[in-house]
């Protein structure tokens, strides 16, 4: 059987010195390389842990093998420190000192815009150790109200996704995500959608003269030219159900 150190190597793409070296076998559910120790018995290792005991020696008790570059995947030992639980703490700081200068702050009631990396729906991205790019407003959140419950979104009452002021934060399900979305006209549902065959107007009009006079789905079809499925699912509010 192959020691842990020629099957370590095996699963690494080794780069330059100052690089990630990424781990190319398996990876638990939180992103971190897992390597087997070659016996049932003795199960897994994370592979970062790994490499330290390799490169430089057992950890201590009450030590955790962190990383300075922010990628769970990399088993670069330069990339690579002794810490605490405390550290957690510090890494905290250390992206507080670097999230405040990259917003613009303004009065309490104002936007207070990101000046720093944006996606292209305008929001903010920060850097987070351990989590690569995250958004701001969902950072801003944390750093002012505490952890985002699982499940819910962290949305905007000023409609300016590249705000990070907390006063302009709300937290929601991603139904109430949705309503807010429709309500301040961002939807590309119903007429918004390129796609749309139909207006607004005359997707009440179907639903109203089918309730009414009794019109055949099919006659309803080819007065407004579209197929007899489509006029079925507006009829049963499995299309355009937000009107």
């Amino acid at each position: 059987m192959k020691s842990l150190e020629e099957r370590f190597w095996s699963k690494v793409d080794v780069c330059g010195p100052d690089e990630c070296w990424e781990w190319m076998a398996g990876k638990t559910g939180d992103g971190y390389g897992a390597v087997s120790r070659g016996r049932k018995c003795e199960g897994s290792v994370s592979a970062h842990r790994a490499v330290w005991e390799l490169i430089i020696g057992p950890i201590p008790d009450g030590f955790y093998v962190l990383h300075h570059c922010g990628n769970k995947g990399c088993v670069n030992p330069g990339h690579l420190f002794l810490g605490t639980g405390s550290d957690t703490n510090r890494m905290m700081l250390a992206l507080v000192e670097r999230f405040w200068p990259k917003v613009d702050i303004r009065g309490p009631n104002d936007c207070w815009e990101w000046l720093a990396n944006k996606v292209s729906r305008g929001y903010g991205q920060i850097y987070r150790a351990h989590e690569k790019y995250v958004y701001a407003h969902r950072v801003v959140w944390e750093l002012t109200y505490g952890p985002i419950p699982e499940g819910l979104f962290v949305c905007h009452h000023c409609d300016n996704p590249g705000c990070v002021n907390p006063n302009h934060l709300f937290l929601g399900t991603n139904k109430d995500n949705m309503v807010d979305c429709v309500e301040k006209g961002r939807s590309n549902r119903g007429q918004r959608n390129g796609q749309a065959k139909l207006i607004e107007k005359q997707v009440l009009s179907i639903r109203e003269e089918y309730a009414r006079n009794g019109i055949t789905q099919e006659k309803l079809a080819i007065k407004h030219n579209v197929k007899r499925q489509a006029i079925s699912k507006i009829i049963n509010r499995e299309r355009w159900a937000h009107i």
